[in-house]
């Protein structure tokens, strides 16, 4: 299994799997899951600002039929302010027990908890988001 098709806003990253966005806190990330996802495994998402050095879950990926999905990420605190830093998100896999506390943690669009150090996940894919204003 692995994801495919990364793109931030509907903008596709460049070589360096950055994407460079304006204002806005919002930002829908899709992508394609490759393959099939094995059985009791959820996919999710993560932020790793580096310099809060923290992993927050953003939310839970669901791809559709075809393996397609899309998923809210939040970067910055807030609409207007640029990041000093860009920010790494991360696509990732974890089986239970993870996946649980994962569901319990409740990751959504107006929640995002801190991932505990250690939580042990599979990497999937990765594209870092730099957010500037106009």
């Amino acid at each position: 299994m692995t994801v495919a098709g990364l793109s931030v806003d509907g903008l596709q990253p460049d070589a360096e799997r950055v994407v460079t966005t304006y204002g806005g806190r919002r930002h829908t990330l899709t992508g394609k899951v490759v393959g099939s996802i094995p059985a009791g495994v959820q996919l999710w998402v993560m932020t790793s600002p580096p310099h809060l050095q923290n992993r927050y879950l953003q939310g839970r990926i669901v791809p559709g039929r075809d393996g397609a999905w899309s998923v809210t990420v939040n970067v910055g605190r807030t609409d207007d302010q640029p990041q000093k830093f860009p920010d790494p998100v991360t696509i990732f896999a974890v089986s239970d027990p993870v996946g649980s506390y994962l569901l319990r943690c409740g990751g959504t669009v107006d929640q995002n908890p801190v991932i505990p150090p250690g939580l042990p996940f599979t990497k999937l894919g990765m594209v870092t988001i730099r957010k500037l204003t106009r």
